[in-house]
């Protein structure tokens, strides 16, 4: 059941940024009324890729922007997989002892919560496009 949600998260992703076996880097999307969406190419490998997938909220007083979910993404490009690494803001998800009784468990509830958000992205009509530095 874990193999088959991240068979579809992988599906989901690549629908989300197309072009993101050849992208390194930044890259983020931005819709009207919402926040930006950001996606960083962090390592790539010959056989996985992991990027960072959040949102970008704006602070007052010029503070650094917050990212959440803060979430780290291992795609397995052998396997047409994504499974996920690490959700640094919140408390419902923890990932701990991931491959045994409740680790699998909450590593199900991580990829299952990373597969409802990645839907919800693709409904709004998030796409990527190459962020610019100055």
């Amino acid at each position: 059941m874990l193999g088959a949600l991240c068979d579809e998260n992988y599906r989901l992703l690549m629908r989300l940024a197309p072009q993101l076996l050849s992208m390194r880097g930044e890259y983020g999307s931005r819709i009207q009324g919402d926040p930006p969406l950001l996606l960083q190419v962090d390592h790539t490998g010959p056989f996985t890729r992991e990027v960072r997938l959040n949102y970008l909220f704006e602070t007052p007083d010029n503070e650094s922007p917050l990212l959440d979910p803060e979430m780290l993404l291992r795609l397995y490009l052998d396997t047409g997989q994504v499974e996920v690494i690490e959700i640094k803001r919140q408390q419902c998800l923890p990932l701990e002892g991931l491959y045994q009784s409740p680790g699998l468990q909450q590593k199900w509830k991580a990829n299952l919560f990373a597969g409802r958000w990645l839907d919800y992205c693709l409904s709004k009509n998030y796409c990527f496009s190459r962020i610019s530095s100055s």
